[in-house]
This record gives structure tokens, C-alpha cells and sequence, in this order.
């Protein structure tokens, strides 16, 4: 098998590892595959992006919070340079932040992430939806409505920090119906 082939093999496992609750499995073979990226996916920022966010969901597994934002900050970068991909998997490494900065009450840093995860959504609805099949297009909104409910409630919850955001949110809600339906 090639480099390529062991590769997403051993990322499968580690990822396999983490969803099942073996932790420090996952953690060995994540390390591992550190190294085995620098060395073949050095100039692949996609790549490079997955298994930040995957690492960063492990270090937020095993609570250690620091590591997992440092890890889902280096995702997200990875993910805006790489331009060859859906915005998808930004949807998600900004998601996963969101949710850390949620869970460890750092709702300072959240509110530029909720305008930016906002901001994703609203594109994705805009660039697909008049392309798509009725089938895909439900598959589109069954994909957008529960992140839009969470970026909406994340808004509320910290409305009393920065009304603006929930001022924006509200609009945006109103530009989503008009796609979406």
C-alpha cells in the first residue's frame, strides 16, 4: 500500500479510537500522524486542517481545553487557505470552537465566530440552493437548519454582551427564510 493508503488508514483507527472512548490510543496514533503529515502533506492545507480538527476534538475529549482551541484556531486557518474544498468542513472546525468556547464560557471570543459561522451558512444557502435537485436541496436544508438554530440560540444566550450580533442574526434569519423557502 502506499503512504497515502497507510495514512488515511491509521487515521480511520485514531478516529475510530476517539469516537469509542479509547482516548489515549487515539492520542498515540494522532501524534504519530503528526509527523507523517509534515512529512507528506506539508503544502496541503486541506489535509492539514482535518487532522487539527480531529487532534483538537481529542484534546476536547480528554479535556484539555488549551490544546484542543490551539488545535480548531490551526484548523480553521488551514481550512480558509485551502480553496479547493467546500466550506463544509470551515462550517464545522468554526463549529467545534464555538462549542469549546461555549463549554469553557468564553463567550468573548465566541461572538466574532457565531458572525463568522453566520456569515458560512448564509453563503452556503446562497451559492447551492437554485442548483439543487428537490432531493438535494432538502438534504441542503436538513444540513443548514440545525447549525442556523444553534449560531441563533448562541446569539440569544449572549445577546447582553453585544445586542449587534442578535440585531444581525435576526436579519439573517430573515434572508434564510427567503432562501430556503
Amino acid at each position: 500500500p502506499t503512504n497515502e493508503k497507510i495514512i488515511k488508514y491509521k487515521e480511520g483507527l485514531a478516529e475510530s479510537y476517539r469516537v469509542n472512548g479509547f482516548l489515549d490510543s487515539a492520542l498515540v496514533i494522532y501524534s504519530k500522524l503528526q509527523i507523517d503529515f509534515h512529512n507528506i502533506y506539508a503544502a496541503d492545507p486541506f489535509r492539514q486542517a482535518i487532522l487539527n480538527n480531529n487532534m483538537a476534538s481529542l484534546y476536547d475529549d480528554l479535556g484539555q481545553y488549551n490544546k484542543a482551541e490551539e488545535g480548531y484556531l490551526n484548523s480553521i486557518s488551514y481550512f480558509d487557505k485551502s480553496k479547493t474544498q467546500t466550506n463544509d468542513y470551515l462550517i464545522e472546525g468554526v463549529s467545534n470552537l464555538l462549542i469549546l468556547y461555549d463549554k469553557t464560557n468564553q463567550f468573548e471570543k465566541s461572538l466574532p465566530l457565531i458572525q463568522k459561522l453566520s456569515e458560512l451558512l448564509k453563503d452556503k444557502a446562497i451559492k447551492n440552493i437554485s442548483f439543487l435537485s428537490e432531493k438535494n436541496r432538502v438534504e441542503l436544508i436538513d444540513y443548514i437548519i440545525p447549525r442556523w438554530v444553534y449560531v441563533s440560540s448562541f446569539a440569544v444566550k449572549y445577546s447582553e454582551y453585544n445586542p449587534e450580533l442578535l440585531k444581525s442574526i435576526i436579519e439573517n434569519n430573515l434572508v434564510f427564510k427567503n432562501i430556503l423557502f
